[in-house]
Protein backbone atom coordinates (compact mmCIF):
# COMPACT_ATOMS: atom_id res chain seq x y z
CA UNK A 1 0.00 0.00 0.00
CA UNK A 2 1.46 3.45 -1.06
CA UNK A 3 0.50 6.35 1.18
CA UNK A 4 0.82 10.05 -0.48
CA UNK A 5 2.56 11.03 -3.30
CA UNK A 6 5.43 8.95 -6.20
CA UNK A 7 8.33 10.96 -6.99
CA UNK A 8 10.14 10.02 -9.79
CA UNK A 9 12.93 11.70 -11.03
CA UNK A 10 14.95 11.32 -14.01
CA UNK A 11 18.31 12.51 -15.03
CA UNK A 12 20.18 12.62 -18.50
CA UNK A 13 24.09 11.97 -18.74
CA UNK A 14 23.71 15.78 -20.08
CA UNK A 15 23.31 17.19 -16.94
CA UNK A 16 21.32 19.47 -18.84
CA UNK A 17 18.17 18.72 -18.82
CA UNK A 18 16.96 17.28 -15.62
CA UNK A 19 12.97 16.71 -15.01
CA UNK A 20 11.06 15.86 -11.82
CA UNK A 21 7.36 14.88 -12.13
CA UNK A 22 5.02 13.91 -9.76
CA UNK A 23 2.40 11.72 -9.99
CA UNK A 24 -0.92 11.05 -7.87
CA UNK A 25 -2.26 8.16 -6.32
CA UNK A 26 -5.14 8.98 -8.68
CA UNK A 27 -2.77 8.14 -11.57
CA UNK A 28 -0.44 5.44 -9.34
CA UNK A 29 -1.45 3.33 -12.37
CA UNK A 30 0.38 4.57 -14.77
CA UNK A 31 2.43 7.07 -15.25
CA UNK A 32 3.56 8.98 -18.49
CA UNK A 33 6.89 11.16 -19.00
CA UNK A 34 7.47 12.35 -22.22
CA UNK A 35 11.19 14.47 -22.62
CA UNK A 36 11.89 16.15 -26.00
CA UNK A 37 15.57 17.26 -25.86
CA UNK A 38 16.57 18.64 -30.03
CA UNK A 39 15.71 15.49 -32.58
CA UNK A 40 15.36 12.71 -29.95
CA UNK A 41 11.81 12.05 -28.17
CA UNK A 42 12.24 9.70 -24.85
CA UNK A 43 9.21 7.94 -23.69
CA UNK A 44 9.30 6.74 -20.36
CA UNK A 45 6.43 4.39 -19.50
CA UNK A 46 6.18 3.89 -15.70
CA UNK A 47 3.50 0.91 -13.98
CA UNK A 48 3.10 0.83 -10.56
CA UNK A 49 2.85 -3.06 -8.88
CA UNK A 50 -0.04 -1.65 -6.60
CA UNK A 51 -3.15 -4.01 -6.74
Amino acid sequence: MAGGNVLLLLSIQSKEYISICEVSELEHRTAYLRIMKKKQLFRIILKSKIN
